[in-house]
């Protein structure tokens, strides 16, 4: 697994079993990381922004990619129907539809409650923004949360290729007190709910299969 980070005060990169190097030089193990997440069988990116300029708010922008051995159709078809996810992503916990969108669902809000590896949650709004079928999904957020999240889709013979890109803003005032110390592992904690993501839509187009 490659992981590559990109925050404010440092810049390293780092492949299985290679040490943290951080611009004061400072060696962290990956190991036991490594070990915890194990192989998930795609590429993460994961890059850290600047705070916004409000002082209470901190920025994060992160990339995920996966691949799958299946028609583009098939994947599509389970990450559009939101609604269903808590059926196969094990971190997304109630899924309600609060507003009905036109044209294909455009508009339309819902709210999302998500557990999370460590011991707290987060809920937001969800808004459909744009729709490209098989190609892409563009929403925005606000709530405990606030920023856009695009869904990219591409296959190359038998192979679907799904994107997501991810800026926010955190609002719960105890993440922005802590980010300074504690961003490395808000960072963690977003690849195991995406790795668990990947996992469980694997496990259901094998099933439908």
């Amino acid at each position: 697994m490659r992981f590559v980070l990109h925050p404010v005060s440092m810049m390293y990169k780092t492949s299985e079993n290679q040490p943290f190097t951080c611009q004061n030089q400072t060696k962290h193990s990956r190991d036991s990381l490594n070990t915890q997440l194990g192989k998930p069988k795609f590429v993460l990116h994961t890059y850290q922004l600047q705070p916004t300029s409000t002082p209470f708010m901190h920025q994060y922008s992160f990339t995920t990619e996966w691949q799958f051995e299946a028609p583009v159709e098939a994947i599509w078809e389970v990450i559009y129907a939101m609604d269903q996810w808590p059926d196969w992503w094990k971190y997304v916990k109630k899924v309600e539809y609060i507003k009905t969108g036109v044209n294909g669902d455009i508009g339309s809000i819902r709210r999302i409650k998500w557990g999370t590896a460590l011991p707290y949650s987060l809920t937001f709004n969800s808004e459909l923004l744009a729709v490209d079928p098989f190609k892409r999904i563009q929403g925005s957020v606000f709530g405990e949360l606030e920023g856009k999240g695009i869904w990219t889709f591409t296959s190359r013979e038998h192979m679907t290729y799904v994107r997501y890109d991810w800026k926010v803003n955190t609002t719960k005032k105890w993440m922005n007190l802590l980010a300074p110390i504690a961003r490395p592992l808000f960072n963690w904690n977003h690849d195991i709910v995406m790795k668990a993501g990947y996992e469980g839509l694997k496990k259901k187009i094998s099933i439908a299969s």
